[in-house]
C-alpha cells in the first residue's frame, strides 16, 4: 500500500471518543481519518484458517476537502462520527 497522508503542515489531531481512530486537519485543506488496517497473515493465498496478524495504521478516509486551510477540529458530543472543523476563511 502506498504511503499516504497530509502533504502540508498538520494543524490539529484528535482521537475519536472511543479511541478507535485518529482524525487530523492540515494546511493542505483536508481532514484525514486514520485507523488500524488488519490483514490476514496469509494474504494472497487461499486458506480457510486465516488469522489476523498483520496490523498497521493507514489513512482510511478523507471526510472533508475544503477550499481553505483547516486549523482545528473537535468531535461533537460523544459521537465518533460527528466532528466540526475550523478554517481561516478570508473575504476580500
Amino acid at each position: 500500500m502506498p504511503v499516504s497522508g497530509h502533504f502540508d503542515e498538520v494543524r490539529d489531531i484528535s482521537w475519536d471518543p472511543k479511541q478507535q481512530y485518529l482524525l487530523s486537519v492540515s494546511k493542505d485543506q483536508t481532514a484525514r481519518l486514520f485507523g488500524v488496517w488488519a490483514r490476514p497473515e496469509d494474504y494472497g493465498t487461499i486458506n480457510p484458517d486465516r488469522k489476523l496478524s498483520t496490523r498497521s495504521w493507514n489513512e482510511v478516509s478523507r471526510p472533508q476537502v475544503h477550499g481553505y486551510d483547516l486549523n482545528c477540529l473537535t468531535f461533537v458530543g460523544n459521537h465518533s462520527h460527528r466532528f466540526a472543523s475550523g478554517a481561516e476563511e478570508k473575504v476580500c
